[in-house]
């Protein structure tokens, strides 16, 4: 069965600490002989006024990051994400029922499958300079976070990505009203050795998530628009089997568990290192 968008294909190992899942990602990353990988922070921004839906954005398909990608020899480099997953077709609006990029940004379209779910997902993504996001607590401080945050989302964010979350989801949003949520501990490998099947696709991409008592390893590889989607996932699946390496039949994205126990922390008062409203502080 060929998909009329790209496809990526996602398995998720790991969870809790709590319940072991430390062992299983580091057996993973032994499995699969990965090294230290590429260092990313990661935060997304969630309304948690009191006395709504938990998550408001997320439920309503809307997921708001931030990122960042330090380099050792080089400048640092960040970018912000508007994404809606899961997607209607009807919703993209002209400009953004077809993908394209200009300098404004990339926007894509493509199927999202993890398991047995399979979604449609948009994505506007635009480079932001390092300064325009929130830097990592230990060098914005030196230790407690207390001075971190001091930032604005709206400069994060650029014309278009307000335009494709106006336009598409007709959701009043301010995002200065948002709370920032992280940041989460990011590595990311690609080019992956996994003995794949003809046409499953053409690199396997690995990303590591740590986050307080969270700790995943998200495997992925993208198959074209008109590649069979389907074959393509039995064959990445039977691959990763085939390594050693275990997963739940039941796949959950990492950003709904990471979102949701962020939020946790932070309407219980629990996290040492409390995420800041966005907004100047």
């Amino acid at each position: 069965m060929s998909a009329a968008q790209p496809t990526e294909i996602k398995i998720t190992i790991g969870g809790a600490v709590d319940t072991g899942s430390t062992g299983e990602v580091d057996n993973a990353l032994r499995t699969l002989g990965l090294d230290d990988g590429d260092r990313r922070w990661v935060w997304f921004l969630e309304d948690l006024t009191p006395g709504v839906t938990a998550l408001p954005l997320l439920s309503a398909g809307v997921i708001v990051r931030l990122r960042l990608n330090p380099r050792n020899n080089a400048p640092d480099e960040a970018d912000s994400a508007i994404k809606l997953r899961p997607a209607r077709r009807s919703q993209l609006l002209p400009p953004w029922h077809g993908p394209h990029q200009d300098d404004d940004g990339k926007y894509r379209i493509e199927a999202d499958w993890a398991g047995r779910k399979r979604v449609l997902a948009a994505s506007c993504v635009a480079d932001v300079p390092p300064e325009h996001v929130p830097v990592p607590y230990e060098q914005a401080t030196g230790d407690s976070g207390d001075d971190a945050g001091r930032w604005s989302p709206e400069a994060a964010f650029s014309s278009a990505q307000h335009d494709f979350l106006r336009t598409c989801t007709r959701l009043p949003v301010a995002l200065g009203g948002l709370t920032c949520l992280g940041p989460v501990q990011a590595r990311r490998w690609k080019n992956i050795s996994l003995h794949l099947p003809r046409g499953t696709g053409k690199e396997v991409v690995a990303e590591r998530w740590t986050v307080g008592e969270l700790d995943f390893l998200e495997l992925s590889v993208r198959v074209d628009a008109g590649g069979d989607a389907r074959a393509a996932q039995t064959g990445f699946e039977a691959a990763v089997r085939a390594a050693g390496l275990h997963f739940p039949e039941e796949q959950e994205t990492k950003t709904r568990r990471v979102l949701q126990y962020l939020a946790d922390r932070v309407t219980t008062d629990q996290d040492p290192q409390r995420a800041h409203p966005g907004g100047p502080g």
